[in-house]
C-alpha cells in the first residue's frame, strides 16, 4: 500500500513539474515581449489585459497536470503500455506544442507559424479528450477549459496575423 501511494505522489509531481517547465519556458520568453514588441502590434478588439493571461493560464496549467496525472493513474500496465493509450499520446503532443508556441509567437515572432502551432495545438487537445473520455471523465473534463482558451487564443493569433 505504501508503495502505492509513494507511486501516485511521484507521478503527480513528475507531471505537475513537466507542466511547470510549460509555464516557465512560456513565461520566460513572454515576460520580456510584453512592453516592447507585443505592445507595438495592432492586436484585435477582443484583446484581453495584458494582466488576465498570467492568472488564466496559471489555473488552466494546473488542470492540465491534474488531467495528465488522472489519465496516467487509471490507465493499467507498464510505462510503454500507458505511453502507447491514445489519450496519453495525444495529452503529450498537445503539452509540446503547448511548449513550443511561446517562443515561437513572442521570442522569434513567428505569428503565422505561431498560428498553425495553436490549431494542431486544438486539434490534440479535442483528440486527447475524446480518448480520455473513456479512461476518466474528470480527466477529460478538465481539458475542456483548455481547449476554449487556446481556441479563444488562436483568435487573437489570427487577428494579430490579419493585422499585422
Amino acid at each position: 500500500m505504501k508503495n502505492l501511494i509513494t507511486t501516485r505522489w511521484k507521478s503527480l509531481a513528475v507531471f505537475f513539474g513537466l507542466v511547470l517547465i510549460v509555464e516557465v519556458v512560456g513565461s520566460l520568453t513572454t515576460i520580456s515581449e510584453i512592453p516592447t514588441w507585443y505592445a507595438s502590434l495592432h492586436k484585435p478588439a477582443w484583446t484581453p489585459p495584458n494582466g488576465a493571461f498570467g492568472p488564466v493560464w496559471t489555473i488552466l496549467y494546473i488542470m492540465i497536470a491534474f488531467s495528465g496525472w488522472l489519465l496516467w493513474e487509471h490507465l493499467s500496465g507498464t510505462f510503454n503500455k500507458k505511453m502507447s493509450h491514445p489519450a496519453m499520446r495525444h495529452y503529450f503532443v498537445q503539452l509540446a506544442l503547448n511548449f513550443l508556441w511561446s517562443p515561437l509567437f513572442f521570442k522569434f515572432h513567428h505569428v503565422e507559424i505561431a498560428l498553425i502551432t495553436i490549431i494542431a495545438m486544438i486539434i490534440f487537445t479535442v483528440l486527447t479528450i475524446k480518448h480520455a473520455l473513456s479512461v476518466n471523465r474528470t480527466a477529460a473534463y478538465l481539458l475542456i477549459p483548455y481547449l476554449m482558451w487556446i481556441s479563444y487564443a488562436s483568435t487573437l493569433n489570427v487577428g494579430i496575423v490579419y493585422l499585422n
